[in-house]
């Protein structure tokens, strides 16, 4: 049973696929397993998970009609096997230690325990273009820890390493009716169960944000 499962939801990302999956694929953590889930992609996203799968024993793909990013995160959740869950979007890409730092800190996780670091923000040329960074701090205050961080506007679900047995034990998932703020929904619920929010001061999640170049 890996230690983590990765969770990717994929449609038309067939242009910046490849990068997404070689950086998780090339983390210096290793215990890991790495789930696609092929939202019913028109272009040849369904083809290159498949390539993956076939190249690599970690990677699984699960290939789904078109249901949006909450169905495929949830068919993700479903097959997941790993003690913790992380998401990363498909257009997005990590540093080596991604997976790493978040098991550096020196705290003993707990099953309760939510782990969460900063990211980069870049244009697709790869410009950095901003920074956010977290402290490293423990919170045992939820509320406290939301407030000092500005986790109040970061529900996305990537940055975030949570505990499988919290969410299957309370059977949390994405609201497959709402058409924005899924993520952050999801988000709250796990909070709202969670004994200790961690945040450590790295950035290895490359946020791409296509728009700023048009």
């Amino acid at each position: 049973m890996p230690k983590v499962s990765v969770i990717v939801p994929v449609y038309k990302a067939e242009k910046y696929l490849n990068r997404c999956v070689d950086s998780i694929l090339n983390q210096t953590f290793t215990d890991f397993e790495l789930i696609l889930v092929d939202d019913g992609s028109p272009d040849k996203s369904g083809h290159i998970c498949g390539e993956y799968v076939r190249r690599d024993a970690r990677v699984a793909t699960i290939h789904k009609e078109n249901g949006g990013v909450s169905t495929a995160l949830n068919a993700g959740l479903d097959i997941a096997r790993g003690t913790w869950i992380v998401f990363v979007d498909s257009d997005d890409w990590c540093e080596s230690n991604y997976l790493s730092d978040f098991f550096c800190t020196s705290e003993t996780l707990g099953d309760n325990d939510v782990v969460l670091q900063g990211r980069r923000n870049e244009t697709s040329a790869g410009i950095v273009s901003s920074d956010m960074v977290l402290r490293d701090s423990v919170y045992s205050n939820i509320v406290s820890g939301m407030l000092q961080n500005s986790l109040l506007t970061f529900g996305a679900p990537y940055c975030k390493l949570y505990p499988n047995s919290l969410i299957k034990e309370h059977n949390i998932r994405f609201p497959e009716d709402y058409s924005y703020g899924e993520d952050t929904v999801f988000f709250f619920r796990v909070l709202l169960l969670v004994d200790r929010i961690i945040t450590i001061s790295k950035c290895n999640y490359h946020y791409v944000d296509y728009e700023e170049d048009t």
